[in-house]
């Protein structure tokens, strides 16, 4: 979805048009991870590239939402 108002986003995009991020806190090794996104749309392949990459070798893993309704 656009805004036909152009001055409405200026103050928080990102140099390549990014207007949202996700954060992943790591709560087993204590670090973080995050990527500026185009839009809001639900980030399911870097998600799966991310629990791919950085799967803890942890037992009882688990995500938690923000329960923002995206995914």
């Amino acid at each position: 979805m656009a805004s036909k108002d152009e001055t409405r986003r200026v103050d928080y995009e990102g140099i390549n048009g990014e207007t949202s991020w996700i954060l992943v806190a790591d709560h087993f090794t204590g670090t973080e991870h995050g990527d500026c996104r185009i839009s809001k749309a639900s980030p399911v392949e870097w998600l799966r590239h991310f629990l791919t990459t950085y799967s803890p070798t942890c037992s009882d893993k688990y995500i938690f939402l923000d329960q923002g309704g995206e995914l």
